[in-house]
């Protein structure tokens, strides 16, 4: 199998891609920048793009073990969403309450400029800026959605960030089961991601940015990442490599991967969007505690994901079988939001990893010192948030002041704190899983999962 076609197979996202899929050609011997980004997922794209954008001089090199887009940032669920996982954290502390309100509606304007660029590079994502909807669909979870609602209005935000939708308003919004309630949050745009991904790559080759495929890092430090045939010689350091960092000396517990699984039907007729009330390219889910996403795609599919799994010693894999039973319980969760879907046919089924903090919470680092910088932990919301942590990454490295720089999730105290050694991650996400599955039953039997909830809490730290 050629490598292109090997990578059409990772995700029906990469398969929908036009165009050919080779890879751009290795790092050969030794090089030398200003500025050079280990990693070609959004985050590394995106640090590219701006500080190219920033200071058009500057000689800035990226470095990809595989192909741009080969990772989290081309096979995830397509929601460009201001939701920044762990923003809470910030938000419920008095003293960084402030600068969290800040980074909130900092992550409301980047959906916006992210579908800025796609327009003004002429980079067809298939951007669609219909918003998301949180839907609720058993008493507990319209309890917990009201507390959310409360939440966000205590703090400042209003109807143009989270609108309620009622019983009524959500059957005829989005045809979900069972709907109870939901909120729509218009912040968010759905997307075809490997055509950003894909797209971002070849518009900063264009502008003078060189991109080395098929070149894992096999060391790095101050001034340098050194692979197995080349070498860059740098005066800044970014590491952007999210889920798939723990190959990396240093990495390895930094960031655990923890791996989504998705599916996607076939085209669907216009009759049975039109019967789904799927007008509108909403991205949707509801409140379950095993985290729940699909969209409509551009071509009348609707792919959806959830679930996760974490493998022992923090490995990653590159595909799954189709076979694999996390997918049947993927397809039988979306048949329960859409019903009318059970005679639909499924054409793709694919995993990837994203990266998760021991905070649960994301972070962007700079070592002014040492010239070294590293951004992830977006706990499967990284789409948009990649994108503004690519952007305060390029103000760091640039030494340029900027309201994104006051904000707390830039370098915050125990940032990379690591993971617990084998096999106590391994078994303490195996509980996790089956405390929040647990718990998700409760309410859907109507029983309280307040109990279930403190140990999953106290589990997570």
């Amino acid at each position: 199998m050629s490598a292109a076609a090997d990578h059409r197979e990772l995700s029906f996202w990469h398969d929908s891609l036009p165009g050919a899929l080779e890879a751009r050609p290795a790092l050969q011997g030794e090089t030398r920048c200003d500025v050079v980004i280990v990693g070609a997922g959004y985050t590394g794209l995106w640090t590219a793009w701006y500080l190219k954008l920033l200071e058009p001089a500057l000689a800035v090199t990226l470095v990809e073990a595989e192909t741009a887009g080969f990772g989290a940032s081309g096979r995830n669920g397509g929601w460009c969403s201001a939701w920044l996982s762990g923003i809470e954290h910030w938000l419920d502390d008095p003293a960084q309450r402030e600068g969290a309100i800040r980074l909130q509606r900092l992550m409301f304007q980047t959906v916006g400029d992210v579908g800025a660029v796609a327009a003004g590079q002429a980079l067809d994502c298939h951007y669609e800026r219909s918003g998301a909807l949180q839907v609720a669909v058993n008493p507990a979870q319209v309890e917990r959605l009201d507390q959310e609602l409360r939440y966000v209005r205590a703090l400042g935000f209003d109807d143009a960030d989270y609108r309620w939708l009622d019983r009524q308003e959500i059957a005829e919004t989005l045809g979900v089961a069972g709907a109870l309630a939901a909120i729509h949050l218009p912040h968010c745009a759905a997307i075809h991601p490997a055509r950003l991904a894909r797209g971002l790559a070849e518009r900063l080759e264009r502008i003078g940015v060189a991109i080395h495929e098929q070149s894992p890092v096999l060391e790095w430090g101050p001034g340098m990442a050194r692979t197995a045939r080349g070498r860059v010689l740098a005066d800044s350091v970014v590491l952007a490599t999210e889920g798939y960092g723990a190959t990396l000396a240093g990495l390895e517990r930094r960031l655990i991967p923890v791996h989504s699984m998705m599916v996607a039907t076939e085209p669907l007729p216009d009759e049975l969007l039109e019967q789904l009330h799927f007008g509108r390219r909403y991205c949707f889910g509801n409140l379950d505690r095993i985290v729940t996403y699909g969209q409509r795609t551009a071509d009348q599919r609707i792919t959806f994901g959830c679930r996760g799994r974490y493998f022992y010693g923090s490995r990653t894999r590159r595909r799954f079988d189709d076979a694999d039973p996390e997918f049947a319980l993927v397809r039988s969760t979306l048949l329960r939001f859409f019903p009318a879907l059970r005679d639909v046919r499924f054409t793709h089924a694919w995993g990837g990893a994203l990266g998760v903090s021991r905070s649960l919470r994301p972070a962007v680092c700079f070592d002014a010192r040492r010239r070294l910088g590293w951004a992830g932990g977006y706990f499967g919301n990284g789409v948009a948030a990649a994108h503004l942590a690519g952007q305060t990454l390029a103000d760091l490295v640039l030494g340029r002041d900027s309201e994104r720089l006051h904000t707390p999730w830039v370098n915050p105290p125990g940032a990379g704190r690591a993971w617990e050694p084998e096999p106590l991650r391994w078994l303490g996400f195996r509980a996790a899983r089956a405390l929040m599955e647990r718990a998700d039953r409760a309410e859907y039997d109507g029983r309280s999962a307040a109990r279930l909830q403190k140990l999953i809490d106290g589990l997570l730290g």
